[in-house]
């Protein structure tokens, strides 16, 4: 060997071996699993370096470390080298695996180093086919050989088209198969639980026929086809040999889970509270997130994904429980709770990314899955008591529709007892009105040989029928004997009749029945007077036989006035010409005729009747009652 080449070579290794002490080798000594921090980064703008170039002693200063404890790839359009040494100190014979944990990377390059200098390439990512991994398991896993006591430095090309952290971890195979084993048990038990809500909501809707259970079944649906694309399980058992899909799933059910988070939240706080203004941010917040993906999608935008937007558009949902809350929904609290945890969950994740919590326990790991969980037992809790006040307003509404029904017969058995009282009181009105005929017919025939004798007489005497026709004329007139329209053209309406009742009960002014007071104002009814001291309203018709009536003033009216003027009119002749029943014409004569009983025709009266309007009369007519009875 020339010694100017012993010279370049010495230069090169002294270059190397300071390079990896400024890079810091990651020793591996007593653990079975490490962090892997200790890596410096290049970034690949044009995505064209080989292994060859970025191995050379020309690319050796041009990697750098990082400034954050977990480096990202700032530039999805960029291909992004990992530098990193491992020196196997433990003097254990363990196989080391190397872990990548976010699964969604498009491609990942392994090269590992042999014995001459050159590097072997495996390669990893979404898209691949899930067959073509070595390892069945859901995150990127190589085996890393490792000789013992020996720095050996590895590089690691990494694609993705989606913002993701640099976390990798060392680890043998006993941890791995456990770790995996804890992640495989924890995942069948939070699918589980997602299908059986499902399962459960769906026949909940189909039962009580409500969309909200429906709303939730799809939003439960949702979050755990959105889970199985973000982790990797959607990609190991549901499409497994079509590695494209991976580039959409988690974009379209991100968008499926907050449009029905959306659609749930408006259904199921909005239904009972008026919040127009609420409701019409819901709906916006919803056209927004689908005009974002049909603009990503049309622009075939490389990152379909937007997780901070989503995160944004799931706190509008939240706000507006802790709105409802506000407002008094009950349920709204068990809603409110379910979504604290769900953003608790999220900042765990968040600070788990950036490097500020270090630690792959499942807990921390999975604490947006266990913070789901807890969002679902809330949000079913939630829901169950939205179900229980929604039964008892049945139950309510049930027990006044029963309510209703046995109103309702009672009714209906006070009908059929009425049908059947008029039935008997038909039969004697019959029996009555045939009497009556007979009557009149006995009447008639009297009249007529009575009309056949003044024929005679009146032939006999012209003079003596001149003044009998005038006699008649003038006792016609003084009875003023007319018919009820004739008696419509003076009293045309209810309004009419109670303006004369009035004006001739308060003709010599207005004293309140009650404190005597007499002042007042206009009543709520027509014609009516409240008092200006007690309040006291008094009708026009209060304190007159037209009290509590029971059909229209001015029949009554006209019936005070036949019966006035002909106190032998039947109650037959009243029904027919007023188109009442007999029942109701009979007791209101005998109210008037109890009336004209009591009072006497002053001698200054000109119609004729209406003496017998004023005072009290039912008071008065009810102690001659109760005097006839004692005598």
């Amino acid at each position: 060997m020339s010694q100017p080449f012993q010279y370049c070579l010495s230069f090169f290794l002294l270059l190397n071996s300071c390079i990896i002490k400024a890079q810091s080798i990651t020793e591996l000594s007593d653990r079975e699993e490490y962090f892997l921090k200790n890596y410096t980064v290049l970034e690949d703008k044009n995505k064209d370096y080989t292994i060859n170039e970025v191995s050379s002693p020309a690319f050796l200063t041009k990697f750098s470390t990082p400034n954050e404890t977990i480096e990202s790839n700032h530039f999805i359009t960029s291909a992004y080298w990992l530098r990193f040494t491992i020196n196997d100190v433990s003097g254990k014979d363990i196989d080391w695996l190397l872990e990548a944990y976010d699964f969604k990377i498009d491609r990942l390059d392994l090269f590992v180093p042999d014995n001459k200098g050159h590097y072997s390439k495996k390669s990893l990512g979404d898209a691949f086919p899930f067959s073509s991994k070595f390892f069945q398991h859901k995150n990127l896993v190589f085996n890393l050989p490792l000789p013992k006591n020996t720095s050996t430095t590895f590089y690691i090309r990494i694609e993705a088209r989606e913002h993701i952290f640099f976390t990798f971890l060392l680890r043998s195979y006993p941890i791995l198969l456990n770790y995996a084993l804890q992640e495989y048990w924890f995942f069948g038990i939070f699918y589980g639980i997602v299908f059986l809500i499902v399962v459960l909501n769906l026949f909940l809707s189909a039962t009580l026929k409500d969309r909200i259970p429906l709303f939730y079944a799809w939003y439960v649906l949702s979050i755990g086809i959105y889970s199985m694309a973000s982790n990797g399980i959607g990609f190991q058992f549901l499409w497994p040999e079509y590695p494209s899909i991976n580039k959409y799933a988690s974009s379209v059910t991100a968008l499926s889970l907050v449009i029905s988070a959306l659609l749930f939240c408006k259904n199921f706080l909005l239904q009972n509270i008026k919040a127009t203004i609420v409701q019409a941010i819901i709906y916006i917040a919803i056209v927004v997130r689908i005009g974002i993906f049909i603009f990503q999608v049309v622009s075939h935008s490389i990152d379909l994904g937007n997780p901070l937007l989503d995160w944004l558009t799931l706190f509008v949902a939240y706000m507006v429980g802790i709105y409802c809350w506000i407002k008094g929904f009950k349920p709204s609290r068990f809603y409110v709770i379910g979504f604290s945890f769900v953003f608790i969950g999220f900042l765990i994740t968040a600070l788990l990314n950036a490097g500020i919590i270090i630690s792959n326990s499942i807990f921390v790991v999975y604490s947006l899955n266990f913070a789901t969980l807890l969002e679902i037992l809330f949000l079913s809790l939630a829901l169950a008591d939205r179900i229980q006040i929604f039964k008892k307003e049945k139950e309510k509404e049930q027990l006044e529709k029963i309510n209703q029904l046995e109103a309702n017969e009672l009714l209906k058995a006070t009908i059929i007892s009425q049908l059947k009282e008029n039935e008997v009181l038909k039969d004697k009105t019959n029996q009555e009105l045939e009497e009556k005929v007979r009557e009149r017919t006995l009447e008639l025939e009297a009249a007529n040989n009575e009309i056949r004798r003044i024929n005679e007489a009146l032939q006999e005497d012209n003079v003596k029928l001149v003044t009998n026709v005038k006699d008649l004329s003038k006792a016609r007139v003084m009875q003023k004997v007319v018919s009820f329209e004739e008696f419509q053209r003076i009293y045309t309406d209810e309004y009419a009749c109670l303006e004369y009742l009035a004006n001739l009960k308060w003709a010599k002014g207005y004293k309140c029945d009650k404190c005597e007071n007499t002042n007042y104002s206009k009543g709520p009814v027509a014609f009516s007077r409240r008092c200006s001291k007690c309040s006291y309203i008094e009708s026009a018709t209060a304190n007159t036989i037209f009290y509590r009536l029971k059909f229209p003033i001015i029949k009554a009216f006209y019936m005070v006035f036949l019966v006035s003027n002909r106190n032998e009119i039947t109650a037959d002749e009243l029904s027919e010409k007023l188109s009442l029943r007999r029942q109701t014409c009979w007791a209101f004569k005998r109210k008037i005729l109890d009336t004209i009983s009591i009072k006497k025709r002053p001698r200054s009266e000109t119609d004729g009747w209406s003496y017998l309007v004023l005072g009290n009369i039912e008071d008065k007519v009810l102690k001659k009652t109760q005097k006839e009875s004692e005598e």
